[in-house]
């Protein structure tokens, strides 16, 4: 049950948290556990800690805090007191039981009063809490760390002015979206454990800031949907894309921007189809004599939602083969998803498996 949401409905309550176990040597039993519990009321749409609908703010019935020394009974967690936990051990220190009672308190009241809850902990740490309505009551949407993101609007150069306003993670990840690097990628850069950059992003992504498309790869199969004839009809977003996806060359001294028509980028989505990689789609098309990158032409499609990519899903065809990655491939997982299992890239992951007479793939 670690890290993992809990709800239980109890009499007229709805009682939800996240349990956690610390480990360390320094505690008698060599773990730590502890509860973090919000309680509203059995009849609240909020089904997630900090989640409402948009125009609600829950009441707070309650927030609950135990301790317990043995592995055994509910626990929650919450990710402010890990960190302090891990960094000074406030939680585990003499003081907890005094300086605990008070914290949930102000807690609870600043949330109720405000829907957000500004409290200094420690000399050097604060809590910044807030209600957040814009997740409809539903928690954020699982990422993969093979999910490349991209602003949702073209931004200026980040300046360091704003890189300063940012929070200390942000400053390293923010740099680095460029809508090529996916989030793995990203991690490896900064040299930040994939988890917490993933966990920046998500947020980020919350947010509205950018957007998160599949990872670019000339093996992957792009189709477009029924929301084609909305670019034909938007001159706007017309101007916009061949914008986005022009190639500035240089022959010599001189640039040449001039981008290729609308009549002819549109005929070009029009023919992504099954069938055909984007490798295959290249060499048919030549872009390169029509002044435009293949990889924004691709990207601007799929923000826009009039393009998307067909996932492929391995399937050991061999009931025989009893190797664990065949009980991965099942016919449910895309390439990715088994490429972060074991931590490597989707294109290698495939090419490998391409060449084992008993894997077939589904791209739906």
């Amino acid at each position: 049950m670690f890290n993992k949401l809990i709800k239980i409905t109890f009499h007229d309550y709805k009682v939800m948290g996240h349990p956690v176990c610390l480990k360390h040597r320094k505690y008698p039993r060599g773990d730590f556990i502890f509860n973090l519990c919000f309680v509203v009321s059995k009849d609240s749409t909020i089904d997630c800690i900090f989640l409402s609908e948009i125009g609600e703010i829950p009441k707070l019935e309650g927030i609950i805090y135990a301790e317990f020394d043995t592995n055994t009974g509910p626990v929650i967690r919450y990710q402010y007191l890990v960190e302090l936990e891990r960094e000074c051990w406030f939680l585990s220190g003499q003081s907890a039981k005094k300086r605990m009672p008070r914290l949930v308190r102000q807690i609870f009241k600043g949330i109720n009063d405000n829907a957000c809850c500004e409290q200094s902990v420690t000399k050097a740490t604060s809590f910044y809490l807030k209600l957040c309505p814009s997740f409809h009551g539903k928690e954020p949407p699982k990422i993969s760390k093979y999910m490349v993101p991209m602003f949702t609007r073209c931004p200026p150069p980040i300046s360091p002015a704003q890189i300063h306003k940012m929070d200390i993670l942000s400053q390293k990840i923010v740099p680095h979206i460029d809508g090529v690097r996916c989030i793995k990628e990203i991690s490896n850069v900064i040299e930040i454990e994939a988890d917490l950059v993933e966990r920046c992003i998500q947020n980020l992504h919350f947010y509205g800031c950018i957007t998160l498309v599949p990872l670019f790869m000339y093996s992957n199969t792009y189709v477009t949907t029924e929301k084609l004839h909305k670019l034909y009809e938007d001159v706007k977003m017309q101007q916009e894309c061949l914008e986005f996806i022009k190639l500035n060359r240089r022959i010599g001294t001189a640039i040449i921007t001039a981008p290729p028509t609308f009549p002819q980028i549109f005929r070009l989505y029009a023919s992504l189809k099954t069938g055909y990689t984007l490798k295959e789609w290249v060499s048919r098309i030549a872009p390169d004599m029509l002044n435009f990158d293949v990889r924004k032409f691709i990207q601007f499609g799929l923000c826009r939602g009039f393009v998307r990519k067909l996932s492929v899903y391995p399937f050991c065809k061999n009931p025989h083969n009893e190797s664990r990655i065949a009980s991965f491939c099942n016919g449910s997982r895309p390439v990715e998803d088994i490429a972060i299992h074991y931590r490597c890239s989707p294109f290698d992951l495939l090419s490998l498996l391409q060449k084992h007479k008993d894997f077939v793939f589904i791209s739906k």
